[in-house]
């Protein structure tokens, strides 16, 4: 088998793509194929050993692909006492949005923006959860700390050093 079939078809098994040649530079492109759900952050370094094994140059995939991928797929939360909480939560902007709008309300007039001390969260899954302040509060805690290392590992990686990622599963006490 030539190298370029042993590539694609490593990169296959990986995850969901597409493969093709850029027409201006006629250099390889990899494309996540849009009919499938987003690549994990784990598929994503999956990928870029791959390809750096086969190119020299270094791995396509960077560390803003990688913070994507982790906004995209949320972040899991286990509660300790709350286990009705559990599940995997939405991390994108207008989730983000949301928190602050939250946050500010509760700071404001010590309520939620719904005039009440509960708050219904949506997880990934679509299940519909329903958090008190305190719950609330830690909630905001873990989503804002693995936002900051995501932000901090993405800046690692713009930076050319080696990027810690964070576990996209947290452990939460309530």
């Amino acid at each position: 088998m030539n190298p370029s079939m042993a590539l694609y078809n490593l990169l296959v098994a990986a995850v969901p793509i597409v493969i093709g040649v850029s027409p201006q530079s006629g250099t390889w492109r990899v494309d996540y194929d849009p009919a499938q759900p987003a690549p994990t952050a784990q598929q994503l370094t999956t990928v870029a050993n791959i390809i750096a094994a086969f190119n020299p140059a270094g791995p396509l995939v960077t560390g803003e692909a990688t913070f994507e991928a982790a906004l995209a797929t949320g972040l899991t939360l286990t509660w300790s006492a709350s286990t009705a909480l559990n599940d995997t939560y939405p991390i994108d902007t207008a989730t983000q949005v949301r928190m602050v709008a939250e946050r500010l309300a509760v700071s404001i007039n010590g309520n939620f923006t719904n005039g009440t001390t509960t708050l219904q969260w949506f997880g990934l899954t679509g299940t519909l959860h329903t958090m008190s302040l305190a719950q609330a509060n830690v909630f905001v805690k873990a989503v804002w700390a693995y936002l900051t290392a995501l932000f901090i590992a993405r800046a690692q990686a713009a930076s050319g050093n080696t990027p810690t990622w964070p576990s996209a599963t947290v452990a939460v006490t309530g």
